[in-house]
């Protein structure tokens, strides 16, 4: 029936026939109508994703929000040979510590007495190193319940650190101290600064809240340009596997190049 559909749908296409369309919906009847209608709209959606690929721009039709497929390629720097070499270290010694940027912490925990209160080491230690309630904290199998990360089986680590950490054999936590973000950024020639009481009440009015630090939102900036620090930020460095740094500086390089 598919096959049938789809040959008149490339009828239809072509002649624009609205008898041929009566004649199709008396002769195959209601479902094959509605099934023509879920192909019709396929075929419109991908037509539309087609067309943002070859121009790089377009609009979303779910959200009405523009598209726009930067030419520029920009390496990402990534981290996940430190969380394999953290895995590795926790299978010999049961728990393994590291830190990415100087600021992106992670604790890797193993061994069976290590692995139940693995959250809690992590917690005091992070909060040792100038870890605040405010600072993103997360468990790597989050990415699991999180439809924007990528899933643990899209992490360049061995399949069976995926089925550990996918068990419960292995712990993986990740928190990013924000004043080591900040303070990094800064030593990479960025400007920091919080968000004036006008930009505030500008961006408390939009969709998309930036992520606020001391009740504040920060800006991050090269030059001209400055980009307001949002959540993106550290589900790309904690669920993607890419550094902190090189996230905010891809997206500066970006702002700067198409504006």
């Amino acid at each position: 029936m598919n096959a049938k559909i789809g040959d008149f749908m490339k009828f239809y296409a072509e002649s624009q026939c609205d008898r041929a369309l009566h004649y199709f919906a008396n002769r195959e009847g209601e479902q094959a109508v509605k099934q023509l209608q879920r192909m019709a709209r396929q075929a419109s959606r991908m037509s539309h994703v087609t067309s943002v690929i070859g121009t790089g721009q377009g609009v979303d039709p779910d959200t009405n929000e523009r598209i726009r497929i930067p030419e520029p390629f920009f390496p990402i720097e990534t981290w996940d040979d430190r969380l394999n070499n953290a895995l590795e270290q926790a299978n010999s010694k049961g728990w393994a510590l590291d830190v990415i940027d100087n600021c992106l912490f992670l604790g890797v925990y193993a061994s069976d007495h290590m692995r139940v209160g693995g959250h809690v080491a992590f917690n005091t230690w992070f909060d040792k190193m100038g870890g605040t309630p405010e600072c993103p904290r997360s468990r790597l199998i989050d990415c699991m319940r999180n439809p924007l990360a990528l899933p643990i089986f899209s992490r360049n680590i061995s399949d069976e650190d995926k089925f550990d950490v996918l068990f419960g054999r292995k712990q993986v936590c990740m928190g990013i101290c924000i004043e080591s973000l900040l303070s990094e950024c800064e030593k990479a020639g960025f400007s920091v600064r919080f968000a004036s009481n006008k930009e505030r009440g500008r961006l408390d009015q939009t969709g998309n809240r930036p992520y606020k630090h001391k009740g504040n939102a920060i800006f991050i900036g090269k030059g001209s340009h400055e980009v307001v620090l949002m959540d993106g930020v550290f589900l790309r460095a904690m669920f993607h596997g890419q550094s902190p740094i090189s996230v905010i500086k891809t997206i500066l390089e970006d702002v700067e190049i198409n504006t």
